[in-house]
């Protein structure tokens, strides 16, 4: 398995051969959202099979895992922790509305995350390391 710099975990690629006699490149990779393997294929036409993928073929099939999972999670660039907060706090409040989760529950996630906030608020979601966590636990 391969981790990208992105977190994405893919298989190895691998091959197998249509009734048709093309060769179908398939590439393995987890989709975190949904807790599972998807799969993505490219097919080359006869003539053209090879035992190792091709660069172009591998490159294909990172591109459209890079698509799904970004389409599918709705990436955002540069958003701080305070924004992030807000979007996590309304979809809780919305299983507060849907009986999901108790008012309890989403009043003891807003005083818990309260000092995290007045800390961290203002920083890019993305720049927040696991340092900067366990520095302010331990203080």
């Amino acid at each position: 398995m391969k981790i990208s710099e992105d977190g994405i975990k893919v298989l190895d690629p691998f091959s197998t051969e249509a009734k048709n006699g093309n060769q179908v490149w398939h590439l393995k990779y987890w989709n975190e959202p949904t807790q599972e393997w998807l799969i993505v294929t490219k097919t080359i036409s006869k003539g053209k099979h090879t035992k190792k993928c091709p660069a172009e073929v591998y490159n294909y099939l990172e591109k459209r895992v890079r698509e799904k999972i970004y389409k599918y999670s709705e990436f955002k660039i540069n958003v701080s922790v305070s924004e992030a907060f807000k979007e996590w706090l309304s979809k809780r409040k919305l299983e507060v509305e849907s009986g999901l989760i108790s008012e309890g529950t989403y009043e003891g996630d807003v005083i818990y995350t309260k000092n995290f906030l007045s800390e961290f608020g203002h920083w890019n979601l993305k720049s927040i390391k696991t340092i900067h966590l366990k520095t302010r636990i331990a203080s």
